[in-house]
């Protein structure tokens, strides 16, 4: 076990199920592997009516090396019916709560090695005086997009080390926030490479203990369902245009939000598709097992979309599935088209058809494309991101 201890302060209730937490979780797993000391800070949240919680988030997320995961009470909900006033209080109470675990594991292990690690810039601000305090103490901020204020510029210019999600990011904000490239490195979100092998079961399989059909292509989407986003009704557009009698499998979504896009496919007269909903994030994998075709498909317009490395694409490349993905750079970082995917133009739902009428037409080649897909995956595993956090983490007491 290396001499130090890693804090991750996640941004929001770790107990929730969601995709961001699932990765947050995977990631603690990979530096755990890595035989370093981990310990999350969360919040126990007050949970909307439409939200669970989790009793066993180890199990629930696929994990198979715990680590250490303390929940500090919290009395309002992120998001609530009465407006923005209480967003407000539970950004309040979250920043105040969290600065006050942070005094007291700086107390605790005066003298010591510890991380602080983050994603968010509030935090950093009673952070930056705790180093203050102790001079062995390391602030590792992870970035998934550039600054948006002089202050948060201002916190990662104050940063020891700056982990971004891609590549894309690492050099923006070295070439045009102007951040000290000696301070910054990128890894892209992973796959817990190692539990999906010990899980994997042919697509026969997968659709028997799904109960989904068996006699006709699926192209599947798993992650974010909410009507905010583009993305589902995209893919759902392209129903009308396949040339075989493919289904669309749209999984994930709360309940209202399933709802929601079942009376939209109502209103849209679409026959060939179905929403899922929830499914506990160790069991969608079955579900991209039993696919044809694999779809992440994000909107134009979206500054994130330059610098995103969705959890979801790893563990597509993961599945031995076919991939098509909306064209970024922050995934032309991973994917390469004709080479382990099929990229298409964001929004353009008419070339998102084609592709999927060409992998259900060529399926030799669509299998040559996600097995090179899988190959390719094994360098994006969580412990191989760990190992590069800690290299980071080491330099920074050089």
């Amino acid at each position: 076990m290396c001499d130090l201890k890693i804090y991750y302060f996640t941004p929001a209730d770790i107990l929730i199920p969601r995709v961001d937490r699932k990765c947050i979780m995977l990631a603690c797993e990979g530096l755990q592997k890595n035989a370093c000391n981990v310990q999350i800070i969360s919040l126990n949240s007050k949970l909307r009516a439409s939200e669970l919680r989790a009793e066993n988030p180890f199990a629930l997320y696929g994990i198979e090396v715990p680590f250490e995961l303390k929940t500090l009470n919290a009395f309002f909900m992120r998001q609530g019916k009465d407006g923005n006033i209480y967003t407000l209080l539970s950004v309040i109470e979250r920043f105040l709560r969290y600065s006050s675990e942070a005094q007291k594991l700086v107390r605790k292990n005066r003298g010591k090695k510890i991380i602080f690690y983050s994603k968010n810039y509030s935090f950093n601000l009673f952070f930056l005086a705790f180093r203050l305090c102790n001079p062995r103490l390391r602030l590792i901020f992870e970035a998934h997009y550039p600054p948006k204020t002089l202050l948060h510029k201002y916190i990662l210019g104050k940063m020891d080390m700056i982990n971004c999600n891609t590549e894309t990011l690492k050099n923006d904000l070295i070439q045009k926030v102007g951040l000290n490239e000696s301070k910054i490195f990128s890894s892209h979100q992973g796959v817990n490479l190692d539990y999906i092998e010990k899980i994997r079961v042919p697509k026969e399989k997968a659709r028997d203990l799904l109960k989904l059909p068996k006699d006709k292509p699926l192209i599947v989407y798993t992650g974010k369902v909410i009507p905010q986003s583009k993305e589902v009704k995209l893919i759902l557009k392209t129903a009308h245009s396949f040339e075989s009698e493919a289904e669309i499998i749209i999984v994930g979504g709360l309940k209202e939000n399933v709802e929601y896009y079942l009376k939209y496919i109502r209103n849209k007269k679409i026959k060939n598709a179905s929403i899922i909903g929830y499914v506990p994030p160790s069991h969608v994998y079955y579900y991209q097992f039993a696919a044809d075709v694999l779809i992440s498909f994000y909107e134009k317009g979206l500054e994130l979309n330059r610098y995103r490395s969705p959890g979801k694409l790893f563990e597509y490349m993961a599945s031995q599935r076919p991939i098509i993905s909306a064209d970024y750079p922050s995934i032309r970082e991973v994917l390469r088209h004709k080479e382990n995917c099929l990229l298409v133009e964001p929004e353009n739902t008419e070339e998102l058809a084609k592709s999927i009428n060409w992998i259900l037409k060529n399926k030799k080649d669509a299998s040559k494309l996600a097995m090179q897909a899988y190959k390719d995956v094994h360098e994006y595993t969580w412990e191989k991101r760990g190992s590069k956090i800690l290299s980071a983490i080491f330099s920074c007491y050089n």
